[in-house]
């Protein structure tokens, strides 16, 4: 069992329970909406300790206020320890999310942003044995673990959790203890680790539904499943079937699309991108890629550019979502593999259609394409390219018109 003892006042607090909520991949919306319903449902006292375990490879543009706002409005108005530990991976944190914490931990390699260096406080903590970048206003934390002043370096959550148990670590905090009257400073606190009985440490992560928001909100998967999904949905305009294709692309872009307020999208560049996608449709309608395709391919790029413009071409805002390009290009690129392996899906498809139901082109004029078999051709009829039979021994020219007419319900070639 933790006991957090103050030495001001000698009143010990028994921890029972340590609390572990993980947040990972893109910090969002979802992480604060799902933080706010689990301090709902969990009321914290001043026996538990609840731990933040943050490896956040990015955040965006009003997350760190949300999560301030969560903090003050919520958590400041009850007594109860918290800390935060940045690991396993090494990443950049916000030093306004490091202020509502009494116990700091970073794995050594850590980076900490937006940090006020003219801060002599600030200063005489970090600078003395981290690495402290006055330009770009950011600490690299130190690769030598311990305790330093108001923080910690430990490799691990375990150390971390072992570390405030058994040594005299500095509180960054002051609170109102519910057991006495008066207020107390837990300037120095120490955890004491009770081999009698095992303290209870529970896991959260957040919902399965905020989880796949997450994921989603990561620039190049949003992108990606954007435009995966008009692909889906242009192919489904040729190819036959129950509309699964269509289902599924629509659906994609649907999800996608959640995230791209809070990304920050120049909604310039989903223009740019529909521009391409019509050009995409008219490469499967012609049945070659050729230099449209290519067009096509040079213009996503751009759009995807400029849809993450923020992060790629210029910074407008204070912090931009850091988006790879070579990653936009990577999905760009496999795009326009996607439409030209579907070239041969969508003329095979027209080339298996039944005929049956076209019978009003009887009496047009047929341009024969190509051959296909000893009975069949490909021909384009009224700006259609479908598969019509002829006599096997007919001999037909490239380019020149026969007529068509009907036998038994299917089209024929006189």
């Amino acid at each position: 069992m933790l006991k957090v003892i103050s030495i001001v006042f000698f009143i010990t607090i028994n921890i029972a329970q340590i609390s572990v909520f993980e947040i990972q991949g893109l910090f969002s919306d979802a992480h604060t909406t799902s933080l706010e319903r689990h301090f709902e449902e969990k009321l914290y006292t001043e026996k538990d300790l609840f731990v933040i375990q943050y490896s956040a490879y990015d955040y965006t543009t009003g997350v760190t206020r949300q999560f301030n706002e969560l903090f003050e409005e919520l958590i400041d108005q009850n007594n109860f320890p918290r800390a935060i530990w940045v690991g396993p991976y090494q990443t950049d944190v916000n030093i306004e999310i490091l202020n509502h914490f009494d116990y700091l931990g970073f794995i050594p390699g850590t980076r900490i942003i937006n940090v006020d260096l003219s801060n002599k406080d600030v200063r005489e903590r970090y600078c003395d044995t981290n690495i402290c970048d006055l330009e770009n206003s950011l600490i690299v934390i130190s690769e030598n673990e311990g305790i330093y002043a108001g923080y910690l370096i430990a490799g691990s959550l375990g150390t971390f959790l072992d570390t405030i148990g058994s040594e005299d670590v500095r509180s960054n905090l002051t609170y109102r203890s519910e057991i006495n009257d008066i207020p107390y400073n837990f300037n120095f606190v120490k955890f004491g680790l009770n081999n009698q009985t095992s303290n209870q440490i529970d896991f959260f992560t957040p919902a399965l539904i905020e989880r796949l928001y997450i994921a989603i909100s990561n620039p190049t998967f949003a992108y990606l499943f954007f435009v995966l999904g008009f692909a889906l949905i242009g192919l489904e305009l040729f190819a036959m079937g129950p509309g699964l294709m269509a289902f599924i692309g629509g659906l994609l872009i649907l999800l996608s699309s959640m995230t791209f307020e809070e990304l920050g999208v120049n909604y310039l560049g989903i223009v740019l991108f529909l521009i391409s996608f019509l050009i995409y449709i008219r490469v499967l309608s012609r049945g070659y890629f050729s230099f449209m395709g290519l067009t096509a391919l040079m213009l996503q790029y751009v759009s995807s550019l400029v849809m993450f413009s923020d992060s790629t071409l210029w910074k407008t805002s204070q912090h931009a979502v850091s988006v790879n390009k070579f990653s936009l290009a990577s999905v760009s690129i496999g795009l326009a593999l996607f439409y030209f392996v579907a070239i041969p899906t969508v003329i095979r498809s027209r080339l298996t259609t039944d005929n049956s139901s076209v019978t009003s082109l009887a009496s047009y004029e047929a341009e024969y394409i190509r051959k296909i078999d000893s009975q069949y051709g490909l021909f384009r009829v009224n700006s259609i390219e479908i598969k019509i039979q002829h006599l096997t021994r007919k001999r037909l020219v490239k380019g020149s018109s026969y007529k068509v007419i009907e036998q038994d319900g299917s089209l024929f070639i006189q």
